[in-house]
């Protein structure tokens, strides 16, 4: 239970693995009053796969994909493994995919678009087989 007055709400969207934030702001709260908001978190999902040589999917713990917001290289928003479905806020992702047999070997697909209710694709081929 609240007191009346006015707040700021924000809202997270925790199945998000980039877990974007929305504010509600100044919101006016009335004595003995019930109030109700809805808000929609824009989001897609993306997917990526990494296949060997020989065409084989590369699944489990060995291709990592860490997801930057275009230009924002620093740190990532998020980080899975090949085969693992995403979910994004919409907007534009530089994808780093490394193979944790072999850090050295990254591969970056920049500029992926994710649209709000949609499910982006992407594949990367790792030529050699890992020692």
């Amino acid at each position: 239970m609240l007191t009346s007055g006015r707040y700021d709400l924000r809202v997270n969207f925790f199945r998000s693995h980039d877990k974007p934030d929305l504010w509600i702001r100044d919101l006016s709260l009335p004595v003995n009053a019930l109030i109700s908001k809805t808000v929609e978190f824009p989001s897609g999902q993306l997917l990526l796969r990494a296949y060997d040589a020989a065409g084989n999917e590369l699944i489990g713990d060995t291709i990592f994909v860490h997801v930057h917001a275009s230009g924002a290289r620093k740190r990532p928003v998020a980080v899975a493994r090949s085969g693992q479905i995403i979910t994004l806020t919409a907007g534009s992702y530089d994808l780093r995919v490394e193979d944790s047999r072999r850090p050295d070997d990254q591969q970056w697909i920049e500029k992926v678009e994710i649209r709000s209710g949609g499910l982006i694709q992407r594949r990367v081929e790792y030529g050699m087989p890992a020692e």
